[in-house]
């Protein structure tokens, strides 16, 4: 089966892109007023824990170096979403020129070459499935605000869903309705992170939802040069409703190793059953230097009730932009990726994090790949698709899922563009003995490129992924895959595109888009996937962004009458459709015509 058809997929693209832009006809906030210039992006007189009233500056946590814990306590504010003035405050669409929050920070640099790893022989999958993800609810989200770009990411809850960007949050019901949205700093009414001491500049947010503990977590990094002051912002919802009572910690993040201060970059963001971690990198205030990640650990017991936390932090001065799992169940160790070398990515398992954590890094051996990821094309100007960082880490039983973004399996020729890559991996031994299971590129052909992945499995075994796509005069679309257990190892299904955008990145951009997509796993049959990404639209003479939240899930093609088993009745659906039948359901292959490759993928499920 030739799945690699580039006229095949553009023709799904196309059709797609046509049917879903016809039905945005009228988008949230398509025809608002709109404010003519942006909140004010210089710091403002903030009074917080950082600088006292004679001006002496709080000194950074001293982390005496590797392996050395150090511990930190700080106590909450407690408020209650339902008392601010407004339930939906950002109820217009930015209408100027949005800007960058890296513009704002200190000057920071890390070298990201990537260092030649030892050849051998493993390969990459691609496609060997029809299409079976069926995306079902699908409405947008938070629309442009004036930063750039928006960092979507999602929480998804048994009845609500979270959605953060830069600089913004929101509340949604599943069917898509909107409950709350605030910006997330003082440039609020209040900001959301306002109360908690928050100036007018957090960068960089994350969340997710815990369904251990049934609550909703945000994070959002802040960083005042200036001032010499820098902070993890968190919130943690006191039930499994967001609409209520949070509590929120402004935890100092200034770390001082080897005598000089570092602020923290591009955090991570996960969970294990009785402690929440983030990362992030290390740069020097004041410019010049880079000390690697930064581990935090933050029990949960505390924060789930409110109450003062210590939380723990160590630094690791090899590592840079490590991604934090999501873990379900219980796991005798919290594992982290990393890029590693050009055939090898580092597995990081931490242990006794609850009282003097200690991490172990190893590195497993991957299919090559080129580091050096080339800009995606679209019909504005091209997408930065990053630079082949961890994009995000899901971890059930002893199975690992990572992804990233690389520039295919060699810096030449057609295949280097950008490609999303993902990986499995068998931890059931420990750190020592990880093993890569299968892994696979998201290689649709032709000149079309895959960008920001992220990954997640759910209770039955099947693993989703969301995808950002666009080529050469095409703009970007949200893609969605999947596999089931058992499916040829390393491939997915042929994408489903469950929305499209009429444009590529402004020219004032500077190619930023994302800088990462989200999925999670629907807590209340744990098998719906929920995703969210970001499409841009040419309107009114200008480009502006929006994001979309979809939820889809992975099936069995064969099914064509959705009784949930492939046999005789779903037999007589499909010789009634044979011959040409471009678009139907029983097209299996979407080769335009229902022939004897498709009898073989409806026979290879049977009464499955």
């Amino acid at each position: 089966m030739n799945i690699h058809s580039t006229r095949r997929i553009g023709l799904l693209i196309l059709l797609t892109t046509t049917t879903i832009f016809m039905a945005n006809g009228c988008r949230h906030g398509m025809d608002q007023q709109v404010p003519a210039e942006p909140p004010s992006l210089s710091p403002a007189d903030r009074g917080q824990p950082g600088q006292s009233a004679a001006g002496d500056r709080r000194p950074g946590i001293v982390i005496e170096g590797p392996g050395i814990v150090a511990r930190t306590t700080v106590t909450p504010t407690i408020i209650d979403t339902r008392t601010f003035k407004k339930q939906i405050a950002v109820t217009e669409v930015f209408d100027g020129v949005p800007v960058r929050p890296a513009s704002l920070l200190p000057k920071h640099f890390r070298d990201k070459t990537l260092p030649d790893g030892p050849a051998n022989t493993l390969r990459p999958g691609g496609f060997d499935a029809p299409r079976l993800t069926q995306p079902d609810v699908l409405f947008p989200g938070i629309s442009q605000t004036p930063w750039i770009p928006p960092d979507p990411c999602l929480a998804v809850g048994h009845e609500f869903i979270v959605e953060t960007v830069n600089m913004a949050v929101a509340f949604y019901t599943k069917d898509g309705e909107e409950l709350f949205s605030q910006y997330l700093d003082s440039s609020g009414d209040p900001g959301f992170l306002e109360d908690v001491g928050a100036g007018d500049f957090t960068f960089d947010p994350k969340c997710f939802y815990d369904p251990q503990s049934e609550r909703f977590f945000i994070l959002a990094l802040e960083v005042y040069g200036d001032l010499n002051e820098a902070y993890i912002t968190i919130a943690i919802s006191d039930d499994s409703d967001p609409n209520g009572i949070w509590f929120k910690y402004r935890t100092w993040a200034v770390i001082n190793v080897n005598g000089d201060d570092y602020w923290v970059d591009y955090p991570g963001l996960g969970f294990g059953q009785d402690a929440f971690f983030t990362t992030g990198n290390l740069f020097k205030l004041g410019g010049g230097g880079f000390a690697g990640t930064l581990f935090r650990v933050f029990p949960k017991e505390p924060l789930l009730a409110g109450e003062p936390v210590t939380f723990l932090d160590l630094q690791d001065s090899s590592i840079a932009s490590v991604q934090v799992a999501q873990q379900f169940g219980d796991q005798d160790r919290q594992w982290f990726t990393a890029t590693g070398t050009s055939s090898q990515l580092r597995l990081i398992a931490m242990e006794n994090w609850l009282d003097s954590p200690s991490i172990d890094v190893r590195l497993v051996d991957i299919p090559g790949y080129c580091g050096s990821v080339p800009t995606a094309p679209t019909n504005s100007a091209s997408v930065w698709a990053l630079d082949g960082r961890i994009m995000n880490v899901h971890l059930r039983g002893d199975r690992l899922l990572t992804t990233h973004c690389v520039g295919g399996d060699r810096c030449e020729g057609p295949q280097h563009r950008a490609m999303a890559r993902w990986y499995e991996f068998d931890i059931s031994g420990g750190i020592d003995s990880a093993t890569l299971l299968q892994s696979g590129e998201l290689d649709l052909g032709g000149d079309l490129t895959t960008y920001f992945p992220a990954i997640y499995s759910n209770a039955d075994g099947q693993i989703g992924m969301v995808i950002g796509s666009s080529a050469e005069g095409v703009a970007p679309s949200i893609l969605v895959t999947g596999r089931n257990p058992g499916d040829p190892e390393g491939t997915m299904s042929i994408p489903t595109v469950v929305a499209a955008g009429s444009s590529g990145p402004a020219s004032s951009w500077n190619g930023r888009w994302g800088d990462y997509f989200d999925i999670a796993v629907d807590p209340a049959d744990d098998r719906t996937f929920w995703c969210v990404g970001e499409l841009a639209y040419e309107e009114k003479g200008g480009i502006r962004w929006e994001t979309w939240i979809s939820s889809f899930t992975v099936g069995v093609p064969a099914d064509l009458n959705g009784d949930g088993i492939v046999d005789g009745r779903d037999l007589g659906l499909f010789l009634a459709a044979w011959g040409f039948c471009s678009g139907c359901d029983a097209d299996f292959n979407d080769d335009g015509i229902v022939n004897g490759e498709d009898l073989g993928v409806l026979l290879a499920y049977w009464t499955s």
